[in-house]
């Protein structure tokens, strides 16, 4: 009995916790707590949680950029529910096996991914809905996953402490951060390795999209001039073009991602690759809205 206590505590800890809303057997820690914590840990955990206990037919799949468009903007102009699936920090890798998740749990009918060429690359193999899949199959080990851990603790702390930090703000200042985002691109295009792989996997997708009367749209996100220089630096505009030759042969594809008023104005962004909520606004009404002024649609 004294051998077992610590791991009976530690099964109490996770059950009352409950980081990611799995368990849904306990309300003693707040959901909007666990909302502003757990899914800076792991974004695929939560969502695909989330869209396993109430999926929709239409979806929004790639990385920050498209997390960031929220469903209610597209729901104010179109008046259908999206479930919004990108992640921050998203691969194609993540994007690719959601979509095929989102397929075993329901009908499709629409899907939106959010490409642009530093994550239409091969090196870019990360994959955190491992995860999800991997507990879904053992439930058991939701209570020993590192992360479901850490998660439980900044839960517990921030709601014990009252702190009002959030985790995954950057501290530092807007130029800085700035030239800070710029690095982390030119780091990504210098890693660029040409997306044999993904482009295999993302044709499969294409051609089940077909199959079953699915509307597929590729969105090549806008992103400041500053950053777009950073491809001709790295010598990727034969590469740029080429993505955008190979997406126009499997669905509809809408770029933004080029010099114009919309991506020469830094105060549109918060950072090089990311729009501030009132442009993102006029790039939700172009998308769904079918009014191009900033953007082109790839035949």
């Amino acid at each position: 009995m004294l051998f077992g206590l610590p791991f009976f505590v530690a099964l109490v800890f996770i059950v009352l916790v409950d980081p990611f809303d799995y368990l849904k057997v306990s309300s003693v820690f707040s959901s909007d707590i666990k909302m502003a914590v757990s899914p800076e840990l792991n974004f695929c955990f939560w969502k695909m949680n989330e869209f396993d206990r109430d999926p929709h037919d239409s979806i929004l799949l790639g990385d920050s950029r498209m997390m960031g468009v929220k469903s209610d903007f597209v729901h104010d102009v179109t008046g259908e529910t999206f479930s919004n699936m990108a992640y921050g920090g998203g691969t194609l890798r993540e994007a690719i096996d959601t979509f095929w998740f989102a397929v075993e749990k329901t009908k499709l009918r629409k899907v939106f991914i959010g490409i642009n060429l530093n994550n239409y690359n091969d090196y870019d193999i990360s994959n955190r809905t491992r995860m999800y899949s991997s507990i879904k199959e053992n439930p058991a080990l939701y209570f020993v996953n590192r992360t479901v851990w850490e998660s439980a603790f900044y839960v517990a702390y921030k709601q014990l402490t009252r702190s009002s930090r959030r985790l995954g703000v950057p501290t530092m200042d807007r130029e800085s951060f700035w030239q800070y985002e710029l690095d982390i691109m030119r780091l990504s295009y210098s890693r660029y390795t040409l997306p044999k792989k993904y482009r295999q996997e993302i044709q499969k997708i294409s051609e089940y999209c077909r199959q079953n009367n699915i509307e597929l749209t590729f969105v090549i996100f806008p992103t400041n001039v500053e950053e777009q220089e950073l491809i001709v630096e790295a010598h990727l505009e034969s590469q740029n073009r080429a993505m955008r030759e190979d997406l126009r042969t499997l669905g509809t594809v809408l770029d933004f991602q080029f010099d114009n008023e919309l991506t020469r104005e830094k105060a549109n962004y918060d950072d090089p690759v990311h729009l501030g909520v009132r442009p993102l606004r006029i790039l939700v009404k172009e998308v769904w809205g079918n009014e191009l002024k900033f953007g082109r649609k790839l035949n």
